[in-house]
């Protein structure tokens, strides 16, 4: 299974087509929001409106669990990236982050993605 971002300009591109069994992630390198992206999962396109950090733990859980024999998975989150966001507040101790605007000191932001990373990954 390969979950996360496979880089590309070519939005038709199936990762499946070049012999991984099951993918699920974005085609097209970065997303504009953390919660409003374009997920391709068995080669169909979907919008999402769930934080994608979280729907990538959910599909990766779910797909480790269906598992019968060894396996392999490929989780690649695209936090902390750009854009600067504000994650699930259940998943960072950044306190109470207004939406970030240009002119704000972007650690905050840059440390709340990476906790709620690690917040997934303890899940996983």
């Amino acid at each position: 299974m390969a979950s996360g971002t496979l880089s590309g300009e070519n939005p038709t591109i199936n990762p499946e087509s070049f012999g991984i069994d099951y993918y699920a992630g974005l085609i097209r390198g970065a997303v504009q929001s953390y919660y409003q992206w374009q997920l391709t999962e068995d080669g169909v396109g979907s919008l999402q409106t769930e934080y994608i950090t979280k729907v990538f733990t959910d599909l990766s859980i779910d797909w480790v669990n269906s598992q019968s024999k060894p396996w392999f998975l490929w989780l690649a989150y695209n936090a902390p990236h750009t854009p600067f966001h504000v994650p699930p507040a259940e998943m960072h101790a950044q306190g109470n982050l207004p939406d970030y605007m240009d002119g704000l000191d972007p650690m905050p932001y840059y440390m709340a993605a990476i906790e709620a990373m690690d917040f997934q990954i303890g899940r996983l």
